[in-house]
């Protein structure tokens, strides 16, 4: 009865790491990855090029409008990301432009995604791997030149 039990046990713990592994690699939209509540978030801020936001300190553009952050979410959405590990990121993933977003919500910890064309890294998230890029860095920079436009007028 007991070699029963344990191996019921046994098999279920399987069960259960299995489907949590699959979870964990399964294929997902980038706008999921990234808290976005509508209701509560506080600010949402974007640059094209780190470099400035690690010299400056601060971001090129903040989004305060609704509008332009469902733009910017919708999108986010139009991509499918995968989990890779840390080292397969950094060897086949990390390269050319890097752009940043980050956004805060008035009761959820800040979410801070590094894209690039082939990769995302999602601090204290992970990395992932675009699986229908790459990743068009361009919309960004001309959404944030838009946006800058409307606000210089």
């Amino acid at each position: 009865m007991k070699r029963w039990l344990l191996l019921i046990a046994s098999i279920g713990g399987i069960v259960c790491l299995s489907i949590k592994l699959v979870y964990y690699y399964e294929e997902r939209s980038l706008e999921s990855l990234i808290y976005y509540n509508e209701d509560d978030v506080m600010i949402m801020a974007v640059t094209t090029d780190i470099t400035k936001v690690e010299q400056a300190n601060e971001y090129e553009f903040y989004l305060e409008d609704r509008e332009q952050m469902e733009k910017l979410m919708e999108f986010l959405s139009a991509y499918q990301v995968k989990r890779v590990s840390q080292t397969h990121y950094q060897r086949q993933l990390l390269y050319g432009t890097q752009q940043q977003i980050f956004v805060s919500h008035y009761s959820h910890t800040p979410s801070v995604a590094f894209i690039g064309e082939a990769g995302v890294h999602l601090v204290d998230d992970g990395t992932y791997q675009v699986m229908n890029g790459p990743i068009d860095m361009k919309w960004l920079a001309e959404f944030i030149d838009e946006k800058n436009e409307r606000n210089a007028e």
